[in-house]
């Protein structure tokens, strides 16, 4: 009859118990630190979309705005040529004329 050992066969299980044990904490620390870097990319894209919807809102009311203060010059400028239209007709003596035109002026 001859003799087994055994030891040598308990040590190569050991280590393959341990060796799967290094493989699956290994994997799942990858796994963690891809979820992480998408996280990472999703917020950055987030920041990137919210600055540009950001940007869009200031540009329309910028643009918004431009047609307001140009209709209020062309407004300005037809009130003033009403007040000179008064002022030469003789409704509207100088003084008068020039308070006037300073009110529409500094308004």
């Amino acid at each position: 009859m001859m003799m087994r050992r055994r030891r040598p066969i308990r040590r190569v299980a050991t280590m393959a118990a341990v060796g799967g044990v290094g493989y699956y904490a290994g994997k799942k620390t990858s796994e963690a630190s891809e979820r992480q870097a998408q996280n990472e990319a999703y917020e950055a894209q987030a920041a990137q979309d919210q600055a540009a919807q950001a940007q869009a809102a200031q540009a329309q009311v910028t643009q918004a705005q431009a047609p307001a203060a140009q209709q209020s010059g062309d407004d300005m400028l037809d009130q003033i040529k009403k007040l000179g239209e008064l002022h030469e007709s003789g409704i509207l003596t100088d003084e008068e004329f020039a308070r006037e035109k300073t009110k529409l002026l500094n308004a």
